[in-house]
């Protein structure tokens, strides 16, 4: 074939069909026979045809999608501001694709979100929602459901999706999360003291479903440690109390882990307030300025990195590709890898790409 690039008109002559249905298959469209899809798709292939998304793009009206995911006020800014930065890198990406974003952040327990996903639910002009709800209340999980039944597209980014109307969910594999550590731990314990789980919301799924994870590793390899579970209290001053006590109190305390970054600065804190810091195996969750810190100093043995900026970026990516290009992901359910993280392997997240796990 010369350097011309071949044209849709083209290939409907070498299939034998019309050029409507050359357009349906190649775009995915409902109509087109199985077989038929296959031996367009195949020649297209063949012949070097790319899809021009950009140009398909310039030609329909802007579409809007919201984002609706918490502020980083506060102890939010730990794991959420990982998310909105990727989105603000992300946005400098597309440029080209006519697609834009309306910011959405809320407060765990936002009197004014139920009002924001009800304008959302009847603007015609947005055609897609990603959003983070695990920080909803019931009436305001229910509405981004109905969103998502109504036939906007929805993704979840961080958790699962339980009602079955999202497009699909990028997350880690909590569970697999949970056993990760409980390996670790399991195989640098020399004594058998008891273990301090920082567990998180009980509510929460990407918070007990790490806890799921750890003790059932614990239960397979047939450990015998105490687990001692201290869920959080959303009072800040009075959980770190707890965590001190039980630091300073409970010398049979051999190891602790923290499911979730807020409790992660707090456990770093009591560790280091109780004279234990860098005397029992500690592992925090996520990548972040303070937690770094408790690694390089010794106070962690190692971090969790769930990596939220990827999950954001995968949960954009699924958006555009659907709105865009009008691709849907292969599965429902987006994994993104998670990593233990030591002291030694920090440079490998200060250089090129990987400063986004700092962000």
């Amino acid at each position: 074939m010369d350097d011309k690039r071949i044209t849709i008109k083209e290939i409907a002559l070498l299939a034998g069909v019309s050029v409507g249905t050359v357009h349906g298959a190649l775009y995915n469209k409902p109509g087109v026979s199985r077989e038929t899809r296959a031996k367009v798709q195949r020649i297209a292939r063949e012949n070097h045809y790319r899809i021009n998304s950009t140009a398909a793009a310039l030609k329909r009206k802007p579409k809007k999608v919201a984002v609706v995911i918490p502020t980083v006020a506060s102890v939010n800014r730990y794991y959420f501001n990982s998310l909105w930065a990727a989105l603000n890198n992300y946005k400098n990406t597309i440029n080209d694709l006519n697609i834009l974003f309306t910011e959405i952040p809320y407060y765990i327990n936002d009197p004014l979100l139920l009002s924001e996903l009800q304008r959302i639910q009847e603007d015609e002009e947005i055609s897609g929602v990603i959003g983070f709800s695990g920080y909803m209340d019931q009436k305001a999980k229910e509405l981004l459901r109905d969103i998502g039944a109504d036939g906007k597209t929805v993704v979840l980014v961080g958790e699962r999706d339980s009602y079955g109307t999202a497009l699909c969910s990028v997350l880690p594999d909590y569970v697999m999360a949970g056993r990760m550590v409980g390996e670790l731990l399991s195989r640098q314990l020399k004594d058998r003291g008891r273990i301090l789980i920082c567990a998180g919301d009980v509510r929460i799924a990407s918070h007990y479903r790490v806890v799921e994870g750890f003790a059932e590793f614990w239960r397979e390899e047939g450990l015998e440690n105490q687990l001692v579970r201290k869920h959080y209290s959303h009072d800040a001053q009075d959980y770190y109390n707890s965590l001190f006590d039980i630091l300073s109190k409970e010398e049979e305390i051999s190891a602790c882990f923290a499911v979730t970054a807020r409790e992660s600065i707090l456990l770093g804190q009591a560790l280091e307030a109780s004279g234990r810091a860098g005397k029992l195996l500690a592992v925090g969750s996520d990548m972040f300025e303070e937690n770094i810190s408790f690694l390089e100093q010794g106070v962690f043995s190692n971090l969790l990195n769930k990596n939220p900026y990827m999950q954001m970026r995968g949960a954009l990516d699924s958006m555009v590709n659907c709105l865009a290009r009008e691709e849907r992901p292969r599965t429902r359910e987006i994994y993104v890898g998670t990593e233990i993280v030591f002291k030694s392997s920090l440079p490998m997240y200060k250089q090129g790409e990987t400063e986004r796990f700092l962000i």
